[in-house]
């Protein structure tokens, strides 16, 4: 549920072969505002709904839908494709779920294998992807005036540049299974560890330093380039130096017998 001005957000999982809705109730009597349609949700919903910039977000199994906030009509439906889980976004029984987040411009969210997204709001595009390879299955990413921040099971702390999807540093918090982060203006409380659980919290490093890291996932043509060729001659010169012997092996090549008129000659 998310509490919207004078409306409550409800989203429903659904089951089997009927999808969830999103339903707006009036905060005061409970009375419904409305529904999304049969054919706005395709499976179920796996977050809360966030609104932002006049948009419902919300997560399906394997997408970000967007809807507008005023009658939950349907705006966008972008699939994540993650190769290394069908689905990367997952129903959870606890508390804690993952949800999108957003502002200027850019929605993001963080699948269950720790790979973050940016979206652009108006048409769902995205723009850019960040692998972590740092499972983060339940908390939602924290969004600040300069970073994207991602706390894992790991307990690594991450923060990603929102407008280039590269990494800008990452810290140990020191436990396992980082979460409930929160922006509390000077430093940053997060949860970890579960039955050793605790609080920590994080503060700027005057001497820390910051990284400029694009996802593994991205391919850089240059570089790539330079390692097939960089391959490719030594490979030759291999292959030359092993014909050259068999050259020798095999003998002269076999020269061409004379024509009638050649002989003649």
């Amino acid at each position: 549920m998310t509490v919207d001005g004078d409306r409550a957000l409800v989203a429903t999982v659904g089951e089997g072969q009927t999808p969830g809705v999103v339903v707006a109730l009036d905060r005061t009597s409970g009375d419904e505002l409305w529904r999304t349609g049969e054919d706005v949700i395709r499976g179920s919903v796996v977050s809360p709904p966030v609104v932002a910039d006049g948009r419902i977000l919300l997560l399906e199994p394997g997408s970000v839908v967007a809807l507008d906030a005023s009658d939950g009509a349907f705006l966008w439906r972008t699939e994540i494709v993650n190769p290394l889980r069908s689905t990367p976004f997952q129903p959870q029984t606890i508390v804690s779920a993952m949800a999108p987040v957003s502002a200027d411009g850019t929605v993001f969210v963080v699948d269950g294998t720790g790979r973050a997204y940016g979206l652009d709001a108006e048409t769902g595009i995205q723009r850019w992807d960040q692998a972590l390879n740092d499972l983060s299955p339940l908390t939602p990413p924290v969004l600040t005036d300069q970073h994207l921040l991602v706390p894992t099971n790991s307990g690594e702390l991450y923060a990603v540049d929102p407008r280039t999807g590269h990494l800008v540093y990452r810290v140990d918090s020191g436990g396992s299974f980082l979460r409930g982060l929160a922006d509390a203006g000077d430093v940053l409380v997060a949860v970890t560890g579960v039955e050793d659980g605790g609080i920590v919290a994080f503060g700027e490093d005057p001497d820390g330093i910051l990284t400029d890291e694009p996802s593994p996932t991205t391919i850089d043509a240059g570089m790539l380039l330079a390692g097939f060729v960089l391959g490719a001659v030594p490979v030759a010169l291999v292959v030359l130096a092993l014909a050259r012997p068999l050259q020798r092996r095999l003998g002269p090549a076999p020269r061409p017998t004379p024509g009638p008129d050649e002989e003649a000659g």
